[in-house]
C-alpha cells in the first residue's frame, strides 16, 4: 500500500531554504536519536520539547527514532508554565535550541531536568534504527481539557 520514498526525493521545503530529502531527514533524525540514546534516553522515556515551532520537524522525528515520547511545549510559556509542565511530565530531558528560551532553561535547572541542545552537531546515526513497537507512545499532548486549567 505504501512505498518507501527514494532517499533523494524531496521530503519538504522550508520557507526560504533548501529542500530536505528523505535521505537527509532520515540521517538527521537518526543522528538526533543517537544523541538522545547517548544522553541515556531509552524507548518509552518522556522527552519534553521546548523548541516551539521548528522549521524542520527534526526534534519530533529524532525522538520517534529513539522510540521515546515527545511532549511538545509552547515556547511562549512563562517560567511558571514550564514549571507546571515539567512537574507534570517528569521528562528525562528537555530538548531546546542552543539560544533563547530562558524561562525553560531556568525551570529545567531548578528541577534538575537535563537540557540537550539542538545545536546542529552531527553524531553518527544508524540506518538500522529499531522498529517502533505497538505499545510505544509517540506524543503526549496537553490541552486545557487535559489539566482542567487554562493553558499558561
Amino acid at each position: 500500500m505504501f512505498q518507501r520514498p527514494a532517499r533523494d526525493a524531496v521530503a519538504f521545503r522550508v520557507p526560504d531554504g533548501e529542500p530536505v530529502t528523505y535521505g537527509e531527514l532520515h540521517e538527521r533524525a537518526a543522528a538526533l536519536a543517537a544523541r538522545l540514546r547517548a544522553a541515556g534516553i531509552a524507548a518509552g522515556d518522556r522527552r519534553a520539547l521546548g523548541a516551539g515551532r521548528p522549521r524542520v520537524p527534526l526534534p519530533a522525528l529524532g525522538v520517534l527514532a529513539a522510540r521515546a515520547t515527545a511532549a511538545p511545549l509552547n515556547s511562549a510559556l512563562t517560567e511558571d508554565g514550564f514549571a507546571f509542565y515539567l512537574e507534570d511530565l517528569a521528562p528525562r530531558v528537555l530538548l531546546l535550541p542552543n539560544e533563547g528560551l530562558a524561562p525553560a532553561r531556568a525551570e529545567a535547572a531548578a528541577t534538575a531536568v537535563a537540557v540537550l541542545e539542538l545545536d546542529g552537531a552531527t553524531h553518527a546515526g544508524s540506518d538500522a534504527l529499531e522498529e517502533p513497537q505497538p505499545h510505544d507512545v509517540a506524543h503526549l499532548l496537553h490541552t486545557s481539557g487535559t489539566t482542567s486549567r487554562l493553558k499558561p
